[in-house]
């Protein structure tokens, strides 16, 4: 899963079942979260492979926003590290009941409980209308 943080809400949250590469998460950088950004903001970002900074850099010149990369091996900085840290422990008490990939996805979605019930509906029928084109 990828997603953004502010305002300790999650944003523009989205699956994927491959290992995490950077076409993939430039084109949801570009396409999904600074499109969704409405005021110049400072995106803070560590230093995950797939993050090719000089990319991201001048996407978020091109938007209107400051990229401001961690220093290396600094998760601690990273607010949205304590939010993946809440949704995986929730996942694995939940994910074994799991039998159908609709009730999987649901329960993933349902773990960030960051999302009200009307955000979190708001958001599946974004997501289906990603996936459905």
């Amino acid at each position: 899963m990828v997603a953004g943080l502010t305002n300790g809400e999650l944003i523009v949250p989205m699956t994927y079942e491959e290992t995490m590469m950077s076409d993939f998460f430039e084109a949801w950088f570009q396409k999904f979260l600074l499109s969704t950004l409405t005021t110049p903001s400072v995106i803070i970002m560590d230093n995950a492979r797939f993050h090719r900074m000089g990319k991201l850099e001048l996407l978020c010149e091109e938007f209107g926003h400051k990229l401001l990369p961690l220093p290396p091996y600094s998760p601690e900085y990273n607010p949205i590290e304590k939010t993946w840290a809440h949704i995986k422990k929730h996942l694995k008490k939940v994910l074994p009941s799991c039998n159908t990939f609709l009730r999987c996805f649901c329960l993933v979605l349902v773990s960030i409980d960051y999302i009200s019930r009307i955000q979190l509906g708001k958001k599946l029928l974004n997501i289906w209308r990603v996936l459905l084109g």
